[in-house]
């Protein structure tokens, strides 16, 4: 998954080059704890800047309701992840030329899937080639696709390190209002 600053109104993009150039834009974001918002914030700090860098911020409470926020000039940007904004596509696919990716970070571990520890072992098991060989059988294909997703990985929790990080890193910032 690639997270970014996905969304830009198109109208901001003819003024943009730039990331510096969206200084004083609108912006919106779904929840204080997302990944798509710590890796902005991030990148904010590291150019020396905090989130007074755009000029009003507003919470919409999810990645889909920002990108409908920006579509509908209520906002001008957000940072959304790439799975909300391709399923937002899939079926709002004729807002595509409202919107424009200006810059993406990523890609972010995979989204998890977990299962009960006390199933029986063999279930498990059974559960893990399911989901590892969906993609090979052309009638989960056609419905993995319909969700974007391509297909399943194993993984394991070496894989959420980064993110790890990446929160530890962005504990302390925040869109609120920082006063000193």
């Amino acid at each position: 998954m690639v997270v970014g600053l996905s969304n830009v109104h198109k109208d901001v993009e003819e003024r943009t080059k730039e990331f510096l150039d969206m200084r004083g834009c609108k912006f919106v974001y779904s929840h204080e704890d997302s990944l798509s918002n710590k890796l902005l914030l991030r990148a904010l700090k590291q150019m020396g800047e905090d989130a007074s860098f755009f000029s009003d911020i507003q919470v919409s409470g999810s990645h889909q309701r920002s990108i409908e926020m920006v579509v509908s000039k209520k906002s001008e940007a957000t940072a959304v992840d790439s799975l909300s904004l391709a399923n937002y596509l899939s079926r709002h696919y004729y807002h595509e030329p409202e919107l424009s990716l200006e810059l993406s970070w990523g890609p972010l571990p995979p989204h998890p899937i977990l299962v009960n520890s006390k199933l029986p072992a063999a279930l498990k098991i059974k559960l893990e080639e399911a989901l590892l060989s969906m993609h090979k059988l052309p009638e989960w294909m056609k419905i993995l696709n319909s969700f974007n997703i391509s297909g399943f990985r194993k993984t394991s929790f070496g894989n959420y390190i980064e993110a790890a990080e990446l929160l530890e890193f962005t504990e302390s910032l925040s869109f609120g209002i920082t006063y000193y």
